[in-house]
């Protein structure tokens, strides 16, 4: 090993020692699971041992770190975003002579129930895989206020269609 790669070892090892603790906090409010959290530290921690000359040249090394998580983070909001089942199964929700319906817009199927900014919401976390985050930021409210609107939004739909 030479010199350069231990002083790269060691630059690494004093980073991650820092930071791990509070990036795994950060990761673990915005995605609210452990393993996720652990998942995006230690990918944060690869891409820095990649880029390690890129680093230790940046004027603010820390910075650069939490850029990476941060966008590490954005990535896997979006990448869970885009698995999560539509807002609500047809099948469970609707009465059967409306599951026949092959083409039904969420709009339709809200229309009286909700309000238009709760629709909105809904297409924008469901149908364009917005994160919570960019919905937050947009709208100048916390995540949990988006999360809890659009968990009253589906409450309302599925408590109009359960009766």
């Amino acid at each position: 090993m030479s010199k350069g790669d231990a002083n790269h070892r060691e630059f690494l090892e004093k980073l991650y020692d820092e930071h791990a603790p509070k990036m795994y906090r950060i990761a673990l409010t915005y995605l609210r699971d452990h393993y996720l959290a652990e998942v995006v530290v230690q990918d944060t921690m690869i891409v820095a041992i990649e880029k390690v000359r890129q680093i230790i040249s940046a004027e603010e090394p820390e910075k650069w770190l939490y850029g990476v998580l941060y966008r590490l983070i954005r990535n896997m909001n979006r990448a869970q975003n885009k698995n999560l089942k539509r807002i609500v199964s047809l099948d469970d929700c609707l009465p059967s002579d409306l599951q026949v319906m092959s083409e039904v817009s969420i709009g339709t199927l809200y229309k009286g129930i909700i309000t238009d900014d709760e629709l909105e919401i809904l297409e924008k976390l469901y149908v364009r895989g917005d994160t919570y985050k960019e919905l937050a930021d947009e709208k100048g409210v916390s995540q949990s206020a988006i999360g809890m609107k659009a968990k009253r939004s589906r409450e309302k739909f599925r408590k109009r269609y359960e009766n």
